[in-house]
């Protein structure tokens, strides 16, 4: 896994391994403001970056995501 430290706040993990870690589990975090999508508008599942409201979100979706679909 490659750390990279960009500043005071700021922690970059370059690793597969680390996405599950990171983002699909249970204790995962919020996402970064490197998720805001610049000047674009509307809030697709990707750019939600609080954990909560992703979670709700991403329930919605799951059925259209699945191996059967």
């Amino acid at each position: 896994m490659n750390l990279i430290h960009k500043g005071p706040n700021t922690l970059t993990i370059d690793s597969h391994d680390a996405i599950s870690p990171v983002y699909a589990s249970s204790s995962a975090f919020d996402k970064s403001e490197a998720y805001v999508p610049g000047r674009l508008q509307g809030k697709g599942v990707f750019f939600i970056r609080g954990k909560e409201e992703h979670s709700v979100r991403r329930r919605i979706w799951a059925g259209a995501f699945t191996p059967q679909t």
